[in-house]
């Protein structure tokens, strides 16, 4: 697609869509990536709840685990592409806190 550069020509550009920008990042196989994936579970729960508008337990509940669903299937694609472990002993302070290096997967190895 062409669009206007910020000198005022029109350059070809590559674009993608929402649809196309998240399987993109579903496609990296990084553990730095993961903490967006659970977040884009989280809100793909979120939109089912908003279009689906349960209402009681059951219903609520079954968002939930579609949610969930959702997340185990990023999780268990990230594994399977680096071969290591996404969940650790760590949490989120002390992964937070953690000074990663160009290269470091976020393994501490």
């Amino acid at each position: 697609m062409k669009m206007k550069a910020v000198d005022g020509k029109m350059r070809l550009t590559d674009v993608a869509d929402t649809e196309q920008v998240l399987r993109i990042v579903q496609s990296i196989p990084s553990k730095k990536a993961e903490p967006f994936k659970m977040w884009l579970a989280e809100v793909a729960a979120t939109e089912i709840s908003l279009v689906e508008q349960p209402v009681g337990y059951t219903e609520s509940a079954d968002v939930a685990k579609r949610g969930a669903n959702t997340a185990q299937a990023a999780r268990k694609q990230l594994e399977a592409e680096t071969g290591k472990p996404v969940v650790s002993s760590l949490n989120a302070k002390d992964l937070g806190n953690r000074q990663l290096k160009i290269g470091d997967d976020g393994d501490g190895e």
